[in-house]
């Protein structure tokens, strides 16, 4: 009965802080314990999706938060860590610095799901500098760019207990050459004089998920004009039509994409697809929002229904895009418990396709 309860992001939160795994970690350096316990949740979490407990959209926030906690742990560890080392990070103005990770792309959504990768940015409050600790005092910009290489490298450590997640910080500003870690001023600075439409669309789904979360709704309240003009110099619909032509070309250089048959059975590449309808939403969010924030949603399903309501879809199409969403995550979720892996592809044999078709509740 208790595994048919729903779990918060504060009940995950709560029961993390009552088994004292931080101070387990930050005094060994061992993150298996921390792996251990994010593996008997998505245990748990699998139960619930398999057995019918819990909604599509009810799992997806779940495994979401459990994301939430897990980074705001490691994080909060190494802020000790490199706190002891190189002493607090102080602002300019004299007052103690802050920090928050932002979450993109499902996380930002609270669409994760099991085999996600994770899209994160790093945000720090201020420039400055820290007073020295073990080691003499660093300016803010050094301070936060090792402490979130580190956290990167501990999520996503590959070891004999697993791994937390893969994580990917190439959306930030610049992509793999820039900064992995900004400041307030810094963001705003690249996207008011150098963003792109590609990053109003990622925008979209950006939420804070770990560290002070006010200080992540500032910078994402300060970049509301930036992601919903009232006018766009660009049409939208172009833009996201290449980016997609874009993605699709990177497959084929490396050799990965799927020919035409084989991408039909692709969920998220398919024609009518995860992504085709992700980027449906995001591009009537991107030509309408700017007027009327009640359809600015990160999670697709909310938006889908906040579009319906105030008739930018009419109620057929609000119907086709939401039963082929919780269609399709239903089935990837089955998929990729089956293959332990991030995968999209439907199974080939017949004897495959019989036990997916077991596996989500069809004789």
């Amino acid at each position: 009965h208790q595994w048919q309860r729903r779990l918060l992001r504060d009940d995950i939160a709560a029961e993390l802080e009552t088994t004292g795994l931080d101070d387990i970690t930050r005094l060994s350096n061992d993150w298996g314990p921390l792996r251990r316990w994010q593996m008997r949740h998505l245990v748990r979490i699998g139960w619930a999706d398999l057995a019918g407990w819990l909604d599509i959209h009810e799992i997806t926030e779940e495994l979401s938060a459990l994301a939430d906690v897990t980074i705001d742990i490691v994080g909060q560890v190494y802020e000790s860590i490199l706190t002891e080392r190189f002493g607090k990070p102080i602002q300019s103005d004299g007052t103690p610095a802050r920090w928050c990770v932002i979450g993109l792309g499902k996380l930002g959504g609270n669409e994760l799901n099991f085999r996600s990768d994770i899209d994160l940015m790093f945000l720090y409050s201020n420039e400055g500098e820290s007073k020295g600790g073990r080691s003499a005092g660093i300016t803010l910009d050094e301070w936060y760019s090792r402490w979130a290489e580190r956290v990167v490298a501990a999520i996503g450590e590959v070891s004999p207990t697993g791994t937390l997640y893969r994580v990917d910080t190439r959306l930030r500003p610049d992509g793999s050459a820039g900064a992995i870690a900004r400041s307030i001023a810094s963001y705003l600075f690249y996207y008011e004089t150098r963003g792109e439409v590609w990053e109003r669309q990622m925008l979209i789904k950006a939420r804070p998920v770990a560290g002070d979360h006010a200080l992540g709704e500032t910078l994402l309240e300060q970049l509301e004009p930036f992601v919903f003009p009232r006018s766009h110099s660009l049409s939208p619909r172009d833009e996201i039509r290449r980016v997609k032509s874009r993605i699709l070309a990177r497959l084929a250089a490396r050799d990965t994409a799927p020919n035409e048959s084989h991408k039909e059975s692709n969920l998220k590449l398919r024609r009518g697809g995860l992504r085709d309808i992700e980027f449906i939403v995001q591009c009537l969010q991107l030509v309408v929002g700017g007027a009327d924030r009640t359809i600015r949603s990160a999670t697709t399903l909310n938006a889908i229904e906040q579009m319906r309501t105030h008739r930018v879809l009419n109620d057929d199409e609000a119907r086709a895009l939401t039963e082929a969403y919780r269609f399709y995550r239903r089935i990837e979720h089955r998929l990729q418990m089956s293959a332990g892996h991030a995968t999209f592809d439907m199974p080939e044999s017949d004897a495959e396709r019989l036990r997916l078709a077991r596996r989500l509740g069809y004789d």
